[in-house]
């Protein structure tokens, strides 16, 4: 009696598929088909799903069950997005500032600051490529953030127009700001 009760129950027993498709069970033991693993053979093994530009996770999180699962501070479906990061708009703002008009919080080492380069014109259309933030003095600055196949960054300044943005354009036209460097 010990197993010949188990045993003609699981004799009797057909092999059952699972509700995932993915491996059958026969008496509680589950043998999961190749790609796959777990308990019922619910996680994928193949990381399909976790590819983003040839890279896993895009090499911040891991791929588990065929999803990404981020580090610390990384979000999105294939890890992409860092929570704590600046976009290029913030990251370049204060160099727009200061290479274009000789004010804000980098203007006493702009030079050594930003090496970007900086055009200032007044721009025909804005679309959503366009950062807009606010200056240190609190008017809105207007800039384009463009990055060329070897890395140099130029950016496109709005010399808005008005009487702040008339006199911050002499300053600039003034300044001839016109320096190619690559941002590292």
């Amino acid at each position: 009696r010990d197993g010949s009760v188990a045993e003609e129950i699981c004799s009797a027993d057909e092999r059952l598929p699972l509700l995932t498709g993915n491996g059958q069970c026969r008496c509680g033991v589950c043998k999961c088909q190749s790609n796959y693993t777990g308990d019922a053979c619910e996680c994928s093994l193949d990381i399909s799903g976790c590819l983003r530009e040839n890279a896993v996770c895009s090499g911040h999180g891991r791929c588990v069950c065929n999803r990404c699962h981020c580090a610390a501070g990384w979000l999105g479906t294939h890890c992409s997005h860092c929570a704590e990061c600046r976009t290029p708009c913030e990251q370049h703002r204060d160099c727009a500032e200061c290479k274009a008009f000789g004010t804000g919080p980098l203007r006493e080492n702009c030079s050594v600051s930003c090496n970007q380069t900086t055009r200032v014109l007044s721009a025909p259309a804005l679309d959503e490529k366009w950062c807009k933030m606010t200056a240190e003095d609190g008017s809105l600055l207007i800039y384009l953030v463009e990055k060329d196949q070897s890395g140099a960054t130029t950016l496109t300044v709005n010399s808005q127009d008005g009487e702040q943005g008339e006199s911050r354009r002499n300053r600039a036209e003034r300044m001839a700001v016109e320096v190619t460097c690559v941002m590292v």
